[in-house]
């Protein structure tokens, strides 16, 4: 009888060990095909705005750059396309009505810090080329519009459009996959027209048969199609009127996908099957006193460019992001009036997680299984920010930074090597 319960009771802690063993295992297996990043991000503590990084599991807080003054700022870093090197603006507050900004470039360490452009009134659309080797951006001050490139292989940095441009319509400018063209609505000598820019040659293609009011060109992540934005005036002769058009990458054969007063953002899928765009409309009413006012209302709209109409997800009456694709495709994330919303696919309701009064563009892993944005503990204005992590696959919200200012995350392309 002793030898059976001595039996058992090895059998017993024989299974027991192996069940530890095994879930032990599984429990790192998952940890591992998590996927461990490292974001990238601003932060202003103690008055000082520097660039800092940290990874997705809350460990190594790291600090990349110092400024010891109050009036310079490190901020908007953007990682490249291999995650070696770090684009980054730093801003001057000389005064009150005097900022400007410089553009800078390090590595993903923090070290070699390299000034690229002297100071300016205003640097948009800081963007990398797609093999990591050239840096576009746009320079503006109230006497001249410009598009700068850095070639990094060269360390130098000259001026693509010797025209004098009055305007260039667009937030994002869309890189061809070659890095060798960028795809920009720009006015000159008075008329607005869609280019291709050659980088290398500075040869300016214009691919628009009529001058009109076209802005935020969007080329497809496969080079077929260029979605845009269209503002019609009394004097144009292009279009069925204002709202979101399609029409091949030549050029050729645009078409009118839905009428609306201005389009804020289009966002391509990876696979190029869908785009989603926020329209906004404004319509007037009275108050109750008589007085005649207007109100901006926003929407949510994706469209598949096989499809004939293009379907409403979403309307909102504020906004605070533009969407965002996952990188496999299959979600659609955005930020409205302090919620995380993500659309799944083959989900009617969209998932809202339960960031603290989410704000700002939300960020995607490069696995598409979380979610970064900023979100405020107290409400937006107490100016008590936190970065916050969400899971797609249990919707669990992960505090990953303390209270402070943050500027917007982004992740690092690349896995840490283990």
């Amino acid at each position: 009888m002793r030898k059976k319960i001595y039996l058992y009771l090895c059998i017993g802690i024989f299974t027991s060990l192996l069940a530890t063993v095994f879930f032990v295992t599984l429990a790192a297996d998952s940890e591992s095909s998590a996927g461990k990043y490292k974001l990238i991000f601003s932060s202003t503590r103690n008055e000082l705005t520097d660039i800092y990084t940290i990874f997705n599991d809350g460990s190594e807080l790291t600090q990349l750059t110092n400024t010891d003054d109050s009036k310079n700022a490190y901020v908007v870093p953007r990682w490249s396309p291999d995650g070696s090197r770090i684009l980054f603006l730093k801003r001057i507050t000389k005064s009150i009505f005097n900022i400007v900004y410089e553009l800078w470039l390090m590595n993903a360490d923090g070290t070699e810090p390299q000034q690229l452009s002297g100071s300016l009134e205003r640097i948009v659309m800081p963007s990398w080329s797609p093999d990591g080797q050239k840096i576009l951006f746009v320079a503006k001050n109230d006497k001249y519009k410009a598009i700068m490139l850095y070639d990094i292989a060269k360390n130098e940095i000259q001026n693509l459009v010797d025209s004098d441009i009055q305007d260039i319509e667009n937030r994002f400018i869309s890189w061809t996959r070659d890095g060798n063209s960028v795809v920009a609505a720009l006015k000159i000598d008075g008329k607005t027209d869609i280019y291709y820019l050659d980088v290398n040659s500075k040869n300016l293609r214009k691919i628009t048969e009529k001058s009109a009011n076209y802005y935020e060109p969007t080329l497809s992540p496969d080079e077929t199609l260029i979605a845009f934005g269209y503002r019609k005036s009394f004097f144009d002769l292009f279009g069925k009127g204002s709202g979101l058009y399609m029409m091949d990458a030549t050029g050729s054969a645009p078409k009118l996908v839905l009428k609306f007063d201005l389009i804020k953002h289009i966002a391509w899928s990876p696979d190029s099957a869908t785009i989603a765009f926020v329209p906004y409309k404004s319509e007037a009413y009275k108050d109750g006193q008589g007085n005649v006012k207007s109100n901006t209302y926003n929407y949510l709209y994706v469209y598949n460019p096989g499809e004939k109409k293009p379907k409403r997800l979403l309307s909102m009456g504020n906004w605070e992001s533009m969407p965002f694709w996952s990188p496999d495709g299959k979600n659609l994330a955005i930020t409205i009036t302090g919620t995380l919303q993500v659309f799944q696919s083959g989900v009617k309701k969209p998932l809202k997680l339960k960031v603290p009064y989410a704000t700002g563009d939300p960020s995607w892993s490069p696995d598409s299984r979380l979610i970064a944005c900023v979100g405020y503990t107290g409400g937006l204005l107490s100016k008590k920010a936190n970065i916050y992590l969400a899971s797609l696959e249990d919707t669990t919200i992960i505090k990953l930074t303390e209270d402070s200012d943050y500027g917007l995350p982004s992740w690092n392309p690349h896995p840490a090597s283990n």
